[in-house]
């Protein structure tokens, strides 16, 4: 009997050894997405579908799990947490984070440019042409970024007066730097507390893009808003990836990340400014008022047309004196006639005159360019 159970063990180990051997396991890598937005927002249900679109063109390699509103991590440690692991892949505002991105946070100044897409590929082709080093520390999928930020308040603002020593909200950095420098009280508030903060009297406003009025219902008690293309703040975001596990994947998985990634800044920021669009609408229906300083400054149809006339004016005897100049110049150089010796000095002052219309033509109309002057280089 003993005979029989070792010649048993024996074939079934020989049957085993002799069975093909098991496939390698394919490649998989489990990530977690960090998202600052609602869960409601349109911007956070495209970024879920870009986890999913990431699934299906890595045929299952990669699968990202998305935790929108903050509940992996609040905005302000989003990055960090990106640097450190605790998320693989965040998205979240810089404004949030003062400091934290010294040069990137230059296009959060008031450039002139009133839309996300607009925004978003000037952030990119930044972010492309200076590589800053504060982003070395993470693979920078995209960055993104919303409509610069306006001014939503509970009374009207057309004046500087009127907005001195209101409370603002603001996210802090340059936005705060440009609420004091026109006079206003910046006060950083998390978004999450907003609302209340609006509701109890602590702020009087709030710096941010249109679509906040809707997304986070701030519109319910906030019934201005003020346009100016001199204070609009930038309000750039980041879509960013822990470095290690960037590294970790496969050449043709990178790849794929890489061409979605252009894709989905394009389509997010359109997304975004979609939102603003739709925001208008609505509260316009709702009675809320918003005003455009420099419409509002041109509305006074005799004050421009005098201020155009007199320029113009200014502009023609600046042309006539200086050709009345040279002829005289010409003369009393051929034939040294005194007359034109004394009619020198009031072709001069004329052509001073002159100038000074042309000069100040000349800064109305870049006062004028400038608020267009991003949607004239990145509308294309």
């Amino acid at each position: 009997m003993p005979g029989i159970k070792y010649f048993l063990s024996g074939l079934l180990c020989f049957a085993l050894l002799s069975l093909p051997a098991a496939p390698a396991g394919k490649f998989v890598m489990k990530l977690e997405f960090s998202g600052a937005l609602p869960s409601h927002d349109k911007l956070s249900l495209m970024l879920e579908e870009w986890c999913r679109d990431l699934d299906r063109r890595s045929e299952g390699r990669v699968k990202v799990a998305f935790y929108p509103g903050g509940i992996l991590t609040p905005a302000p440690q989003t990055f960090d947490s990106v640097t450190t692991g605790v998320a693989d892949i965040g998205f979240g505002p810089m404004g949030v984070t003062p400091g934290r991105f010294p040069l990137t946070e230059v296009m959060e100044q008031p450039l002139g440019i009133d839309n996300a897409s607009m925004m978003t590929r000037l952030s990119n082709d930044f972010f492309r042409a200076f590589k800053p080093k504060e982003f070395d520390q993470v693979k920078v999928l995209f960055l993104l970024s919303a409509s610069p930020g306006l001014l939503h308040t509970k009374r009207p603002v057309r004046r500087l007066e009127d907005l001195r020593g209101m409370k603002v909200r603001c996210l802090g950095g340059n936005a705060a730097k440009v609420l004091k420098a026109l006079g206003a009280v910046p006060i950083v508030i998390p978004t999450s507390d907003t609302y209340d903060a609006l509701r109890k009297g602590i702020v009087d406003g709030v710096i941010a893009a249109w679509d906040s009025l809707e997304t986070l219902k701030w519109g319910e008690i906030l019934s201005y808003t003020t346009v100016s293309g001199y204070a609009e703040v930038g309000a750039p975001g980041f879509v960013v990836m822990n470095k290690t596990k960037w590294e970790s994947l496969p050449a043709g998985l990178q790849n794929i990340m890489d061409q979605m990634s252009d894709e989905y800044a394009e389509k997010l920021s359109r997304l975004w400014d979609e939102k603003d669009q739709n925001t208008i609408k609505k509260w316009k229906t709702k009675n809320h008022v918003s005003t455009d300083l420099l419409l509002e400054k041109l509305s006074g149809k005799p004050k421009v047309f005098f201020a155009v006339i007199t320029r113009l004016i200014g502009i023609v005897i600046f042309l006539l004196s200086g050709y009345g100049m040279i002829m005289m110049g010409v003369r009393l150089k051929n034939s040294g006639e005194v007359t034109a010796v004394l009619a020198l000095p009031f072709y001069y002052a004329a052509y001073v005159i002159g100038g000074a219309f042309l000069i100040q033509a000349l800064v109305d109309f870049y006062c004028y360019r400038r608020r267009t002057a991003g949607r004239i280089l990145y509308s294309h």
